[in-house]
């Protein structure tokens, strides 16, 4: 089902979830950084929903060095310590301890393949998944392609990537484009 605009149905309503989908939300992306900043907001947003985490997107990234990996890689539990106390931020420490984590996983990911993108776009032979969904009804929580990735991210030290959460960012990041076939957007991402 679709909203009136011909855009996907969304959990939140209101201009930053609608430019969520508009300009992120399944648009295929290669590029590290953003990679690295969709991995960021996914795993503050695990167990809660986008709308709280695109309302924090901003704070989480004045938060977490701008999403920076070589940066947020050095981070000690002082730093954590820090940026809990920072206005705006989910106030988790073991999401704040993953961030760390993740972005040192990260980095050794870019050493080993080159580039991050490499790594995850390798999970879906380089090409995007277009599932065409007619309905919200349609559209999976986990498929054996998020298993693998979240098997193999698991393995590697990543945090907060279980099956669900590895099909939400591969979503997120374009590898899937699970843009109903209504969606005006279906075509563009």
């Amino acid at each position: 089902m679709s909203e009136p605009h011909g855009r996907c149905r969304w959990e939140g309503r209101g201009s930053a979830m609608t430019n969520f989908h508009d300009e992120v939300w399944g648009h295929p992306t290669h590029d590290d950084g953003k990679l690295f900043e969709l991995m960021c907001i996914e795993t503050q947003r695990s167990g809660l929903s986008w709308s709280l985490a695109v309302s924090r997107w901003c704070e989480l990234r004045r938060a977490y060095a701008g999403f920076d990996p070589n940066v947020l890689a050095t981070w000690t539990e002082n730093d954590v310590d820090f940026v809990l106390g920072m206005p705006g931020v989910i106030r988790n420490r073991w999401k704040a301890r993953a961030m760390i984590g993740n972005a040192q996983a990260f980095l050794r990911v870019q050493e080993e393949r080159g580039s991050f993108a490499n790594y995850l776009w390798g999970f879906a032979g380089g090409e995007v998944i277009d599932r065409c969904p007619q309905a919200l009804r349609d559209i999976p929580v986990r498929t054996d392609t998020s298993d693998e990735l979240a098997l193999d991210m698991k393995r590697r030290g990543f945090k907060y990537f279980g099956p669900a959460n590895a099909y939400s960012y591969l979503q997120t990041t374009g590898v899937v484009n699970d843009h109903l076939a209504s969606c005006c957007l279906r075509e563009h991402a």
